[in-house]
């Protein structure tokens, strides 16, 4: 029979349901009903958040359209397409007529209509909205051609920056405010001569070259005129001023206007609606001044204050006003404490005089998205609640109350920690959705990242909107770019982009399996090459490797295919785009299908989609594939309007965004679950729960000064007549900058319903910002630090298992506590238990006592060494055993060392060079560590880049430290072995030397970070045994050294007979020769001495002097016999001690409870 083949799953858009409403349940409160009843002349409603601004639009549009009115008639204003929509949607179930226009539409919407309907009735092709992208390229294409003297003359301290993204995204600043103001090129000229700003009058022939270059390009492509946003504004009052039989139509046509969020309305805009709704004509906007956050788009939140004069009723009287001042939205202690923020805002105050309308009703707050697990009921449980064993109804504690809380964290970390935790225990223990919760962060590129990465390792479910990361920087669009680039121009193909591509879903590869690929690459290049090349010669990074396998695929011969799996991908996408790139015809689009198509992505991201919303494989791979759709919308886009541009422009194009190429319309939150967003995405939002996160002094508020190097600040407050200069314009550059942070700041939170959480870090970088004392002050304490917050319990199964194992393996101390405590513990173990056994029969891991570490028997209770037998110590366990028993037993015996780094690996290559080139000149040792670093894995880039300078600084300090050191040279890594009683000391010391009394003395070297103390040297475990081996004729064979260093390698550039090793022994003449002599006295040990080569600017030597001149000469005899004993019994201590913070086995240690679980080690 043939396999069966599943159907690929079938999706269907679908439309929600329009959900009826009517406009009395729309405005329920006394002034939301003097506006509905509002039935002629203008009317400005000022409104704080919450107070339903645009209910009431609704309610008064609504009423108009029951009231006779036909629906075509009425005009809704908003900003942004996503309001638009859903005022549409909003209006539709309001009203009981059918509507067959779309009233709701944004300003660029209703001025795009108008000019495609006036060049309809003159017979021209349709006008075409030029992209915010699409602009930005044509700016950036035409500053090259300045940049190269063949366009614009720039000031002389300018024309280095023509050709960066920033100095073309403050030219676009420059010409939008322009042109949102009425500023022409002949103006802007005239401005900068009489306000002496020379870039204003290259940046007026700018803006009169920009024009004529689209001009003429709409025409050679008969196309229609190409307008940016900020043009096509302008263009429509224009044609309405120039056309008045066209303005007579459009008034006729509009007799009943409303606008939404009128506050954010700039000058021309402004100008518009003057042309529409002047002479006293039916107008309603509603507005709150304090939420006017867009001033770097260029909006004018004075167009609220001067409303009333510029709208003058019939009769001449300035407009007529109501305020709304009942909050629907948030609870009486979150508008109370809110008001604090408003208090601060400058403006008339009336509107924020908000009264709460009720309390919310927590009843309402419940979600219906629960979570199928255990941890509800085991809280609740846990805390003695009762509850329906067999449904488990009734777990959920109560409902969340009001509450605003500020956090302050020690760190990044710490932050994220507290805030998955109040998300985490309003959904679990208060009920509330996901949906219903949300993040509201300063900036995406700063916060979004982190914060999304966070949420989800802790179980949240996350929805974050594309725009709020540009899209160059999306995960999935970034190494398609990268990788497109790189078929382009090869040359741009680097380290950091060779492995960026091999880690990417492209390449498909892991970390550990990229550095196995390294290894690989490298013993392939080393076989590779002749015997006598010498070893500084043989260097080729990792990154050099990677790059060459790339470019080269031959160099993958004789590696094992699934090591070379992921480069083998990508040189094969590199070959589509390649191919596509040179096809007849090629245009970005085509050339992104062909990698799109090779790359294998699209099954596995629809596998991963198919798995589920719940999933967060599934919410990453919507994501992605969302973010490609875009890239390929930017594709085509491109195409069709840059016909014939080089396919390089079209990777630029897309990495030169800093936002969404629509900035109008709202982000799309891809996923489902707790919103993720900014605070400019977050506006005109709600959910029952809130969390301000990241609230930093110099990010909240961000001071920076706008308006960049060409003064676009500057030119609007001059065309608003408030022109100032020198250090009083900074001063109000600044005030206006602090007073729109602070707008910002509560609009983020009068987003919360029910409860706010504001978040903060608070350690040697950061402070937290002087917001969150206007939010929640504190009596008599204004200027001091807030404490950190207490560290969250973790509301997860694995956290709730910890801490009910903690609670029934706890003892009860009788003779501490009275009978009534005893009690009350015994009863909350039981109760502890009792969650334990239902979550054991859950399956929860953990929660059977039979899988607890510590409870089994011991499997070998019997010593490690028996007591007859000879134990074997090493002098560095002799320290690490005096240090913690606990940590040489699990390093030594258990196999819990860490695998070596770089640190470690730099170290080694030290030793090996202090050995090899014991009396070579500090240039040769200099090659015989090139010559081993190019052996080693270092990473790549920067990291590696360090990591090579701070081992050559070693050497360099090695080398001084030879030709300053006075003993004489005896042997290098020389072996010892000698029994101290049941113990037999064996080892191999760095140097051993002789002073000038013919005693022996030892050298160790050390490439660490830390050092001992004076006081610690004198008694270094270490060195007292090298020093005892001496004593006890450990090293009486190294006393003629002859042939001691056979089979060393010889430094590159020493003579035959000049390299010890290499040839007979010569005599010792300066600090630097070989003794070719026997010692006298080789039991005499004049000292040992720690040389450190890595914690200072030379290198340090820390002496210990002889044992005869010890108090104790025995002690190293009597720490040696301990230690022995300690390592040959059954029972290892745990030892607090200095180097606890960089244990590699600190995770199981029981001091260390933070990480460990129950139990004990034998």
């Amino acid at each position: 029979m043939a396999p069966m083949i599943a159907a690929p799953p079938h999706y269907a858009l679908a439309r929600g349901p329009v959900r009826k409403s009517s406009a009395a349940t729309l405005a329920s409160d006394t002034e939301q009903r003097v506006v509905v009843e509002h039935t002629s002349g203008p009317l400005l409603v000022l409104a704080g958040p919450g107070t339903g601004k645009t209910s009431t639009l609704l309610a008064a549009a609504a009423a108009r359209i029951n009231a006779g009115v036909d629906p075509s008639r009425l005009l809704l204003l908003t900003f942004g397409r996503a309001a638009a929509a859903s005022l549409r949607d909003q209006l539709t179930g309001a009203v009981d007529r059918v509507i067959t226009e779309p009233l709701a539409r944004t300003f660029h919407s209703y001025a795009f209509g108008l000019l495609r309907q006036l060049a309809a009735r003159r017979g021209q092709p349709a006008p075409r909205l030029l992209a915010g992208p699409e602009q930005d390229l044509l700016i950036r294409e035409l500053l090259v051609g300045d940049a190269a003297g063949r366009g614009v003359h720039w000031p002389a301290a300018l024309r280095g920056a023509l050709r960066t993204r920033g100095f073309a995204t403050a030219l676009r600043d420059v010409l939008s405010r322009a042109y949102e103001r009425g500023i022409d090129p002949v103006l802007l000229n005239r401005w900068g001569i009489e306000q002496n700003q020379p870039q204003w009058r290259s940046a007026a022939a700018f803006m009169q070259q920009y024009a004529d270059v689209t001009e003429l390009r709409d025409a050679s492509l008969a196309e229609g005129a190409s307008y940016d946003p900020a043009e096509l504004i302008r263009a429509a009052i224009t044609a309405l001023r120039r056309d008045r039989e066209l303005l007579a139509a459009q008034r006729s046509q509009y007799s009943h206007v409303f606008v939404d969020e009128y506050h954010d309305c700039d000058t021309a805009q402004e100008e518009l609606l003057q042309l529409l709704t002047g002479g006293g004509r039916f107008v309603v906007v509603f507005a709150d001044p304090d939420q006017s956050i867009y001033g770097f788009r260029g909006a004018d939140s004075d167009c609220v204050r001067r409303f009333r004069q510029r709208f003058p009723a019939a009769s001449g009287e300035p407009a007529a006003a109501v305020t709304l001042r009942t909050c629907h939205r948030s609870a009486r202690l979150l508008v109370e404490h809110t008001r604090n923020v408003a208090s601060r805002i400058k403006g008339p105050a009336r509107h924020r005089e908000l009264r709460a309308f009720a309390e919310i009703d927590p009843s309402s707050l419940r979600g219906t998205d629960k979570e199928s697990s255990a941890k509800a009921a085991g809280v609740a449980a846990y805390e003695g609640r009762q509850g329906d064993e067999n449904t488990g109804r009734g777990f959920l504690a109560e409902p969340p109350t009001p509450a605003c809380a500020v956090h302050v964290a020690r760190s990044t970390s710490h932050e994220t920690a507290l805030i998955t935790a109040a998300l985490r225990e309003a959904h679990l223990i208060g009920g509330v959705a996901w949906e219903s919760m949300a993040v509201i962060v300063r900036s995406a590129s700063r916060s979004v990242a982190t914060l999304r990465r966070g949420m989800l390792t802790a179980g949240i479910p996350v929805a974050v909107g594309r725009a709020q990361i540009p899209l160059a920087e999306q995960p999935a669009v970034a190494p398609l770019l990268a990788l497109l680039l790189v078929a382009l121009h090869p040359a741009a193909l680097d380290d950091a982009t060779a492995q960026a591509l091999l880690l990417s879903e492209l390449g498909d590869a892991d970390p550990p399996a990229l550095r196995r690929l390294r290894r690989a690459l490298r013993r392939n290049a080393q076989s590779a090459m002749p015997p006598d090349v010498e070893p500084a010669s043989r260097s080729l990074s990792t990154g050099g490797l990677l790059v060459a396998a790339i470019v080269d695929g031959k160099l993958l011969t004789g590696i094992e295919p699934r090591l070379t799996a992921p480069l083998r991908r990508i040189r094969a996408l590199l070959e589509a785009a390649q191919t596509a790139a040179t096809a007849p015809g090629a245009t970005a689009e085509t050339l992104l299908w062909s990698v799109w198509k090779a790359s294998g992505l699209p099954q596995r991201w629809q596998q991963r989609s198919a798995a589920g919303a719940v999933s967060s494989l599934a919410s990453a791979a919507d994501r992605d594939l969302d973010a490609v759709i875009e890239l390929f919308e930017a594709a085509a886009a491109f195409s069709d309007r840059m016909p014939g541009a080089r396919l390089e422009l079209f990777i630029e194009h897309v990495r030169a965004q800093q936002v969404p190429a629509d900035v109008f319309s709202n982000a799309r939150a891809s996923g489902s679950g707790v919103r993720l967003l900014t605070a400019h995405a977050a506006k005109g939002l709600q959910w029952d729960v809130v969390v301000v996160a990241g609230v930093q002094e110099g990010v909240w508020p961000n001071l920076r000064l706008r308006g960049g190097v060409l003064g676009a600040a500057d030119l609007v407050e001059l065309a608003a007549g408030r022109s100032q200069s020198g250090a009083a314009a900074r001063a109000a550059a600044y005030q206006q900058l602090l007073d729109e942070e602070r707008r910002l700041f509560y609009v983020a939170v009068t987003r919360a319903r029910c409860q706010l959480v504001v978040t903060a870090t608070q350690d040697e970088e950061n402070e937290p910002s002087r917001f969150l004392e206007e939010l929640d002050p504190r009596e008599g304490m204004a200027g001091t630090r807030r404490e950190h917050s207490d560290a969250p319990a973790l509301l997860t199964l694995s956290a709730l298992v910890a801490e009910l194992r903690r609670e029934v393996t706890q003892n009860v101390v009788p003779d501490a506590q009275s009978a009534e405590t005893q009690e009350a513990i015994v009863a909350r173990r039981a109760a502890a238990a009792a969650v334990l056994a239902q979550l054991s029969a859950a399956g929860v891991p953990g929660a059977a006592p039979s899988t607890w570490w510590g409870l089994a028997p011991l499997s070998d209770p019997a010593p490690l060494i028996e007591p007859s037998a000879t134990v074997p110590v090493s002098p560095s366990a002799v320290e690490t055993f005096s240090q913690c028993g606990l940590r040489w037993m699990l390093e030594r015996r258990a196999g819990g060392s860490r695998t070596s780094g770089p640190a470690q690996l730099i170290g080694t290559a030290v030793h090996e060079v202090a050995a090899a080139g014991y009396s070579a000149t500090g240039p040769q040792l200099l090659a015989l560590l090139r010559g081993r670093l190019a052996e080693l894995d270092l990473g790549t880039g920067w990291y590696a880049r360090r990591q090579r300078e701070q081992a050559e600084q070693m050497v360099a300090k090695l080398a001084r430290w030879l030709d300053e050191n006075p003993r004489r040279f005896v042997a290098v890594e020389q072996a010892f072995a000698v029994d101290v009683g049941r113990a037999r000391l064996r080892g191999r010391v760095d140097r051993l030397e002789a002073d000038e009394q013919g005693r022996l003395f030892v050298v160790d070297f050390k490439t660490g970070s830390s050092a001992p103390s004076s006081a610690e040297v004198v008694i270094h475990p270490q060195l007292g045994a090298y020093q005892l081996a001496v004593s006890e004729g450990g090293f009486d064979v190294a006393a003629t050294v002859t042939g001691s260093m056979a089979g060393s390698q010889a430094a590159p550039g020493i003579g035959e007979g000049d390299c010890p090793g290499a040839g007979a022994p010569r005599k010792h003449s300066t600090g630097r020769g070989f003794l070719a002599e026997p010692v006298t006295g080789s039991r005499l040990c004049g000292g040992a001495a720690l040389v450190q080569l890595g914690t200072a600017k030379t290198a340090r030597e820390q002496l210990q002097p002889s044992l005869d001149q010890a108090p104790n000469p025995k002690w190293p005899i009597e720490l040696i016999e301990q230690v022995a004993h300690g390592m040959a019994d059954a029972v290892f201590t745990a030892t607090a001690n200095s180097g606890c913070d960089r244990c590699p086995v600190r995770s199981a240690c029981p001091l260390h409870t933070e990480q460990t679980t129950t139990g004990r080690f034998p």
